[in-house]
């Protein structure tokens, strides 16, 4: 499969962190072909693409599938949905957009209500969540908790459409993107001569705390660990001397808690087969904000590096990214493995 066929059927899935099951099942039917593949507790998916013998090395790759959301906490007397926020949701971009509630008798389509410009006197901060509604079009309260009772979880209407120069743009880039250059990477190494047993992982609730990943990678107890996750893309107001470039591939970096010589080695991969890469130092910890906050310290340790993919308006339904830059990270990931994971 192409990999912009692969980004369309995961980010045109719905898995909002903690209700993973669609995307799960989207995600499974795309990677039988791997490997053996389970759910954990957690709604993690997990797939052995290869086995090996105990004594080698066992490398997780990892990037999370849930994405964020909302879900209904109220409904008032005129039959308009409050709502209350699952995951980083970016409140500017709230008004006025498109939703869907997911429910047991199917999809309700509604729209983040706003006020006309002309009805706005003086200067007004965009609205927080608390103030902000959701019009289904029912004329009660009755009659939309009887179609969309409180819980129901919304997502946002983002299709996935192809702009110039190898650009796409569509919801749940983050990290939708990542999990299927993963895939392309495991679908590489499945032919090529490796030493090592190779896991993926495709974790649950990151946007929320992490909470899949970090049961999860117990449950592997890998070795190492590469954790793919999407970082800020330089955009106008974004400076390409502080932001990496869309379309000039992953950023590499082996800061704080990550691994250098895993970095190092990761970057050496790059420029012996001419793929392109950014450095990206990290401060702090190094990890925090994705995934290998809680992958790097299960067990005995995990020896964990990040890769990042570099994604212009971040947390919206238009995430922007470069496919050139998914099949890249794939096969820096896969020349790495194979060469130094024994």
């Amino acid at each position: 499969m192409e990999t912009i066929e692969l980004l369309n059927a995961l980010t045109q899935a719905n898995g909002v962190s903690g209700e993973e099951d669609h995307v799960l099942a989207v995600a499974s039917e795309l990677v039988k072909d791997l490997g053996e593949t389970s759910i954990s507790t957690l709604k993690s998916l997990i797939c052995k693409v290869k086995v090996a013998d105990p004594s080698k090395p066992h490398i997780m790759l990892n990037a999370h599938i849930d994405e964020i959301g909302m879900l209904v906490r109220g409904i008032d007397k005129n039959g308009f949905a409050k709502i209350a926020r699952v995951g980083g949701i970016d409140r500017r971009m709230i008004m006025s957009s498109p939703v869907i509630a997911h429910t047991e008798e199917g999809e309700f389509y509604g729209v983040v209500g706003s006020t006309p410009p002309h009805l706005i006197k003086g200067e007004k901060k965009n609205p927080t969540l608390d103030e902000v509604y959701v019009d289904f079009g029912f004329d009660s309260k009755e009659e939309c908790e009887k179609h969309i009772p409180i819980g129901t979880i919304l997502t946002f209407e983002g299709e996935m459409v192809e702009l110039k120069n190898g650009l796409a743009a569509s919801k749940a880039m983050d990290d939708r993107c990542c999990c299927a250059s993963l895939i392309q990477a495991c679908r590489l190494l499945k032919d090529m001569d490796t030493d090592c047993s190779i896991t993926l992982m495709l974790s649950s609730m990151e946007e929320v705390g992490g909470q899949g990943a970090q049961t999860a990678t117990y449950g592997i107890d890998p070795t190492h660990a590469i954790v793919m996750d999407v970082t800020f893309g330089s955009a106008p107001d974004m400076s390409k001397e502080k932001f990496a470039p869309i379309g000039g591939g992953p950023t590499l970096s082996g800061n704080g808690a990550q691994d250098s010589i895993m970095a190092k080695q990761l970057m050496a991969t790059a420029k012996k087969h001419n793929l392109p890469f950014s450095l990206e130092p990290s401060g702090g910890n190094g990890v925090s904000g994705t995934d290998a906050a809680g992958v790097v310290n299960r067990r005995a340790g995990v020896r964990t590096v990040v890769m990042g993919l570099p994604l212009r308006n971040m947390h919206t339904p238009v995430e922007v990214l470069s496919v050139a830059d998914l099949d890249n990270s794939a096969k820096l990931i896969a020349e790495f493995v194979a060469e130094y994971i024994r």
